[in-house]
């Protein structure tokens, strides 16, 4: 005796909401961004590791996450507005000397990294996260694209480097693609 059944069609899940980033950023000059990208080509090319490289308009150095939630409510605008605003620092150097792997599972951010601190980017990354002590936590870094498998550390014969005369507020929404640059606020000069 065959049992019927019916199916009940609920339709698709809805979409996922993409999740809002809101942080602080160092971005790079133009000359800086060219050199970077033309170095992950090489390297894809050399590792035969796949992946998007980023457009010159994504690359960053993450200085301090405020926000990542789906939708990005107003608050949190301003106080990143206010806290950007109290933020009192020198411009400073920025120098990426080593090309690292991070093993995240399936993917392998491809990141530029540096051998030796810098104190004057300590001590902007301590002003933006209200003052905690950021030892240890934080390695700065810009990614410049996620392969499909780890390559290997290398360090740069020529390091790659620009002048860091402002800082950004930015917002990202992560799966549309979709960044945009809120604010920038400058960096003093060195005497």
């Amino acid at each position: 005796m065959p049992i019927d059944q019916f199916s009940l069609d609920l339709g698709s899940p809805p979409p996922r909401r993409p999740i809002d980033l809101l942080y602080f950023a160092i971005l790079p000059d133009a000359a800086a961004a060219d050199t970077a990208l033309r170095l992950a080509a090489d390297d894809q090319e050399r590792h035969g590791a796949a992946g998007e490289i980023y457009d010159p308009d994504r690359l960053h150095v993450s200085l301090h996450r405020v926000w990542k939630e789906p939708g990005l409510p107003d608050e949190a605008i301003r106080y990143a507005m206010r806290l950007g605003a109290c933020v009192d620092a020198a411009s400073f150097d920025i120098r990426f000397d080593r090309l690292v792997s991070i093993d995240q599972g399936r993917q392998y951010p491809r990141t530029l990294t540096c051998g030796n601190g810098n104190e004057l980017l300590d001590d902007l990354m301590i002003q933006l996260s209200d003052g905690k002590t950021l030892k240890g936590e934080v390695v700065p870094h810009m990614t410049l694209y996620y392969g499909d498998r780890s390559a290997p550390y290398t360090d740069l014969r020529t390091p790659i480097t620009w002048t860091a005369l402002d800082f950004a507020l930015v917002h990202t929404r992560k799966g549309l693609g979709e960044t945009k640059v809120l604010r920038r606020w400058p960096l003093s000069r060195r005497a």
